[in-house]
């Protein structure tokens, strides 16, 4: 009751620019963060949370939780400080590898230097205007949709977060 099932193909379907085929010959991983992606042109809400298949909470929750006081989402916003130091103390130091190869690739795409972000993990709250600004503002007028930048990048997570640096959309409330 109070539940609105929506499948991939119809939140595909709101953007005219994808192409469902090529879509579905991705991987999984890489083809939900495009429908997360694409959620917010069905226009049924300002924000919306998102979760993954591995999303679980471990406390009680409301809305001042997820909300600032201006009804902006907080936004999960870090250094990675704290996966840096699992992959130290447990000798993958491929994780801070990782990380650094992936945010200088997406600060690249925007122009943008200074401190390295991690803007997840999942479950976040998300802006549709962050979205619309991305889209509209940065992807389109480089020919590109979020298939292509799925493929340049694919980390929604990086995406929405260096847009609203970039275009500051909403009033950034950063969080961990």
């Amino acid at each position: 009751e109070g539940v609105i099932f929506l499948e991939d193909e119809k939140i595909i379907a709101t953007n005219s620019s994808l192409d469902q085929k090529a879509i579905d010959e991705l991987p999984g991983v890489v083809s939900q963060q495009i429908v997360k992606s694409e959620f917010w042109r069905l226009g049924l809400c300002e924000n919306y949370l998102c979760l993954d298949s591995g999303s679980y909470f471990i406390c009680s929750f409301g809305r001042s939780d997820l909300l600032a006081p201006d009804g902006a989402p907080y936004t999960v916003m870090n250094d990675s400080m704290e996966l840096r130091l699992f992959g130290a103390l447990h000798r993958h130091e491929k994780i801070a590898r990782n990380i650094d190869t992936d945010c200088r690739a997406i600060m690249e795409i925007f122009g943008r230097t200074g401190k390295q972000y991690e803007f997840g993990p999942l479950p976040v709250v998300w802006s549709k205007r962050v979205w619309s600004d991305l889209a509209e503002k940065f992807l389109e007028p480089r020919g590109m949709n979020f298939y292509e930048a799925m493929k340049l990048l694919p980390s929604e997570m990086r995406w929405y977060g260096e847009a609203l640096l970039m275009f500051r959309s909403i009033e950034l409330w950063p969080v961990e």
